[in-house]
């Protein structure tokens, strides 16, 4: 498998980005969330104007994308913290989806590492850049990442 190539997203995105999200969402959540439900849910925040409206809101969106072909695999979103300990113009990781064929081939390391690279040129402390995740799986599972 090829390393993932990946790139800022424009509103010319949305309909990959769409597909992505909509993904990953039914496969983590089939057999766990009432399938109507998961439709609608998907159809509402993962629509192509959903994300075209996310990048005209300010959020920013990376997408990563493998050969051949360029095909859309994953993809990140930063956008402004809602967090209660934020400060002013502090940016918060929102989404890191990666299709489940992909986990383990690199690609949601490779989005790590543009979003953390992202927050060093903006001046974040690297304590800022150190982060635990907790991934909802039906086996759940987590991460640690930490920005060198």
């Amino acid at each position: 498998m090829s390393q993932p190539t990946i790139r800022a997203c424009d509103p010319s995105d949305a309909d990959a980005l769409a597909l992505v999200g909509a993904a990953t969402f039914l496969a983590t959540f089939a057999g766990v969330l009432d399938g109507a439900a998961i439709v609608a849910h998907c159809a509402q925040a993962h629509s192509p104007r959903r994300y075209r409206e996310l990048l005209a809101e300010g959020y920013e969106l990376w997408l990563a994308q493998v050969e051949p072909g360029a095909a859309p695999v994953g993809y990140a979103m930063i956008g402004p913290s809602t967090l209660d300990l934020s400060h002013p113009g502090d940016v918060e990781l929102k989404r890191i989806y990666v299709l489940d064929r992909f986990h383990g081939a690199g690609v949601g390391p490779a989005l790590m590492r543009t979003v953390t690279d992202l927050a060093s040129a903006r001046g974040a402390p690297q304590s800022a850049r150190a982060m635990s995740c907790s991934v909802a799986e039906t086996a759940s599972s987590s991460f640690s990442y930490s920005a060198s």
